[in-house]
């Protein structure tokens, strides 16, 4: 699954209103490590797939989320699809050991804002 394909911004705005919050309590997750080439040039990811609860009422607006283990300079802004009911989050390669820690929490959530400022904000919270 490719950084560039899945982000569209156009499922960013319409979809999360300034001043809105959508999160999820993750119930699992799955690790998946991805090699693909575009033209001559190969790539490399590593992305966790986070999924809500099995019982979720088909209204609920996220459901599961991803998040892009990303270099730096390969850093986006959080995104919300409201078609796949998906939260994108891109975080620094750097990360990924806490973030692993984060997941053997018992209570953790996965939240994306629309800020008053027009800035969005993602973030994992847990709890041991």
């Amino acid at each position: 699954m490719s950084l560039k394909e899945e982000v569209d911004p156009s499922n960013i705005a319409p979809a999360l209103p300034v001043g809105s919050r959508l999160s999820f309590e993750i119930k699992s997750y799955a690790i998946v490590s991805a090699n693909y080439t575009k033209g001559k040039a190969a790539h490399g990811e590593l992305n966790i797939k986070l999924f809500a609860r099995k019982d979720m009422p088909d209204s609920a607006p996220a459901t599961n989320g991803f998040l892009h283990f990303v270099k730096t300079e390969n850093l986006m802004a959080p995104t919300y699809n409201q078609q796949e009911r998906r939260i994108d989050v891109y975080i620094n390669l750097l990360y990924l050991p806490a973030t692993l820690a984060q997941l053997t929490h018992t209570k953790k959530n996965l939240q994306i804002r629309h800020e008053a400022n027009g800035s969005y904000y993602a973030d994992i919270n847990s709890e041991p």
